[in-house]
């Protein structure tokens, strides 16, 4: 009898442990999958952005420390750890943008964050554990799984992304917050970062890096592209573009972007097209006065000989243009990253606005300009599918539980029904 109470006890300590977790991990999916389907139109103040490597694949971008992912017409929050106030991501896709890796880092931590489920978990690794600080700049060298991360008080990171963590190679300490950093996808190894007022170059796949002093004026833009050999653009705050193949002599690439005697000429953005190197944009904009300098946009141009720039989009009078996508596959395609809300309602002549974000065509390209948001919707499925997995699990091990106790408590019945006692002896 000892023996039937002890399994019956611990049956049914196993079945009420199972409901409580069964209860506390339905509670957690429906908090989780609740969060996640807050869904929005509009971005209004987009703090960092990743443009797909398709124009059909997924968009990822931050408003306000918070982590948001779709197509620039329909936003969905993506859960992140929590207390992290995302400031910078970058994305590994793969799979034709079926997977991919996302990688976060924070206002108030030096520390990086990075996920393979898109949110559902997140794996922590520390930078500096005594150091105050945030991470102000993600970039992913996708050929060697390389990762850059600057702050704003620490320097640059190098991290490899082994599969199964991620590993600090490398650390150099720079006085300034680092605001850009830029690599090569060729293999070459070069990467580049800026902060206010320094132009920094890293060699040996970041191991080794060195400041460049040749530059006649402030860094503002970068842009490598996977030429032969590797060409890196530099826009400055006065004097417009200018590139090297080596990083020590350095040629202005400005014919065509109307700049000339009287105006000085600050570059907002540059980006490489992703299917030709020798295709490259930007965004400009036009410095007048000395004491009472005042700014005027002057619109987005493109080049596709490395030589001569043409206009792509006329500014007229359109908020400032403050960064570039090129859209992969579509070369003449960009997205534009304003500095305005888009309450204005402005829009630029064959664009599509979607909060702060802007699709920009080539005026000689055609084709549609809508994008669709299919593989979106597939990782929304795939995040809330996963919810239910682990509630379904949950559930059955409360079922089986509830099994076996239905079982013992059966089998103890049925003994006591068949037994028989002894006749009593008559002496």
């Amino acid at each position: 009898m000892t023996g039937r109470r002890f399994l019956t006890t611990t049956l049914v300590l196993i079945f009420a442990l199972s409901l409580l977790s069964g209860a506390l991990q339905a509670d957690h999916t429906a908090n989780r999958n609740a969060e996640s389907s807050i869904t929005r139109s509009t971005l209004h103040t987009i703090h960092d952005y990743v443009a797909p490597i398709d124009r059909n694949g997924i968009h990822f971008a931050i408003e306000d420390s918070i982590l948001y992912a779709g197509t620039p017409s329909r936003w969905r929050r993506v859960s992140t750890p929590p207390n992290v106030l995302v400031s910078s991501i970058a994305v590994d896709y793969q799979d034709n943008n079926r997977t991919s890796t996302i990688y976060i880092g924070a206002v108030n931590q030096l520390a990086l964050y990075h996920s393979a489920d898109f949110g559902e978990s997140w794996v922590y690794t520390p930078l500096a554990d005594q150091e105050a600080g945030g991470v102000t700049e993600i970039t992913l060298d996708t050929t060697q799984k390389v990762l850059y991360v600057g702050t704003d008080t620490s320097g640059i990171y190098r991290l490899r992304d082994t599969g199964s963590a991620l590993r600090i190679n490398n650390h150099v300490l720079i006085d300034r917050p680092i605001i850009e950093i830029e690599t090569d996808h060729s293999g070459a190894g070069i990467a580049y970062a800026r902060t206010e007022w320094q132009l920094y170059r890293a060699d040996q796949y970041g191991m080794r890096w060195f400041a460049i002093n040749g530059l006649p004026s402030a860094p503002t833009a970068l842009a490598i592209a996977d030429t032969t050999p590797t060409t890196i653009y530099v826009g400055t705050v006065e004097q417009g573009i200018f590139k090297s193949t080596n990083g020590r002599e350095w040629t202005p690439h400005n014919y065509g972007l109307n700049y000339g005697v009287g105006n000085r000429l600050k570059v907002n953005a540059l980006a490489v097209d992703q299917t030709d190197p020798n295709v490259l944009y930007t965004s400009i904009s036009h410095l007048f006065g000395s004491r009472n300098m005042w700014v005027q946009p002057g619109g987005t141009y493109m080049t596709i000989d490395g030589a001569t720039w043409d206009t792509m989009q006329a500014a007229n009078g359109q908020a400032p243009i403050i960064d570039l996508f090129p859209v992969h596959g579509e070369s003449g395609m960009v997205f534009a990253l304003t500095d305005q809300s888009p309450a204005t309602k402005n829009r630029l002549t064959n664009a599509q606005q979607a909060g702060s974000i802007q699709q920009v065509m080539d005026a000689q390209s055609t084709g549609n300009q809508s994008t669709v948001n299919s593989q979106a919707a597939v990782a929304e499925v795939s995040t809330v599918a996963n919810g239910w997995n682990r509630r379904l699990i949950s559930w059955a091990i409360a079922g089986l539980a509830a099994f076996a106790l239905l079982f013992a408590a059966l089998f103890d019945i049925r003994k006591r029904v068949f037994v028989t006692f002894p006749k009593p002896v008559v002496e």
